[in-house]
């Protein structure tokens, strides 16, 4: 049995190995094309192109790896259908559970693999393929932010900015709303905001001051500048951080959500999925190698064909609600918990459907 469970496991690691290699090259050459025209207008060397190049691949290793092994499951698993070798192994004695045992090891070992790897190396490289990228295009990507919505629940007031500049850490088209007890007690309208970092607090200039008295009498004062202690808000909690959070330290990452989830729940929303899509991607590799041990097999021809289109299926359904899911949970509609599990729980469905037909077929 010993033989059996490492030929099983060599041969899944060598087709996925094969196969990540490929798709990963495939990925490299795409992006470069993608960026053809930024090279040539550049003037860039060759060999910065390369290291360019090469500081992306663990990125794209990790985009195309649980492909690339559920493949090589549903590869090695059709073979052994379509060569009648499962005849063997069931006559045996050999179970199909205990026939996927080592797959289902190796893919637990692969996924902690992966996020080791990803929290450990691939995060520091990603960072320096940014940095890069910006060293040969000069665009670098930014944290300016447009429709800034912050609710400050220690100080009892809500803020809108039309816009966040980072390179001033500045805000523009203010409205301040402060409220007691359930009612409006003050509303400041300012044409700009400027965060002084000596005082640590916000300046605003060209101010429409409202106050309203118990009585809901309205008292409006003109002000060429205006700050108050309670505002004071440190400016990264106006940025935006889309795509940012993947990389960023995971305890600086997980204080900034705890905040977040305070002062803006749209921006919170936002991120978490990312978040969540960083701390569970490693993990796909288990999925739909788990998923492609479901499927069924017993096809009466053309085995390796009917098993592919079926795997494909399958990864089709899994990314497509995945990418619909994560847009309904940054919008608010669903819970990041249906975005965690809803990929899952569809894919697990359409193959329970595609065995059933299977099996009455056979």
């Amino acid at each position: 049995m010993k033989r059996l469970d490492r030929y099983i496991a060599s041969a899944i690691l060598k087709y996925g190995l094969s196969t990540l290699f490929i798709c990963t090259l495939l990925v490299v050459a795409v992006q470069l094309f993608m960026d053809m025209n930024l090279i040539v207008n550049s003037n860039t060397a060759l060999i910065e192109v390369i290291k360019m190049a090469l500081l992306g691949v663990p990125e794209y290793m990790m985009m195309v790896s649980s492909i690339s092994f559920l493949f090589a499951t549903t590869f090695l698993l059709s073979q052994l259908y379509a060569n009648n070798e499962m005849i063997v192994f069931y006559n045996s004695g050999i179970s199909y559970r205990r026939l996927i045992r080592p797959i289902l090891i190796l893919a637990i070992l692969l996924s902690i693999l992966f996020a080791y790897l990803f929290e450990n190396f691939f995060i520091d490289l990603m960072i320096k393929h940014d940095t890069k990228r910006e060293e040969l295009f000069g665009r670098s990507s930014t944290f300016d932010n447009r429709n800034v919505n912050i609710q400050d629940t220690e100080e009892n007031y809500i803020l809108h900015a039309s816009a966040f500049i980072e390179a001033t850490s500045s805000l523009t088209n203010v409205t301040i709303v402060d409220h007691e007890d359930g009612r409006i007690v003050s509303r400041l309208e300012a044409k700009r905001g400027r965060f002084d970092e000596e005082k640590r607090l916000w300046v605003f200039t060209d101010v429409n001051l409202f106050s309203f008295d118990d009585l809901d009498k309205v008292s409006v004062q003109r002000l060429e500048s205006y700050s108050d202690e309670r505002y004071h808000l440190e400016p990264r909690l106006f940025r935006n951080l889309s795509g940012t959070i993947k990389t960023m330290p995971y305890e600086d990452a997980r204080n900034y959500l705890r905040r977040m989830k305070l002062l803006d729940i749209r921006a919170y929303r936002e991120n978490i999925v990312d978040l969540y899509d960083r701390l569970f991607s490693p993990y796909q590799v288990l999925i739909l190698m788990l998923i492609s041990c479901s499927m069924s097999y017993r096809f009466k021809k053309n085995v390796f064909l009917f098993s592919i289109i079926q795997s494909l299926c399958t990864a089709v359904v899994y990314y497509v609600a995945q990418m619909v899911l994560a847009i309904t949970t940054k919008q608010g509609f669903t819970s990041e918990y249906v975005y965690l599990l809803g990929p899952v729980l569809l894919s697990a469905l359409l193959v329970s459907i595609m065995k059933l037909i299977g099996t009455r077929n056979a």
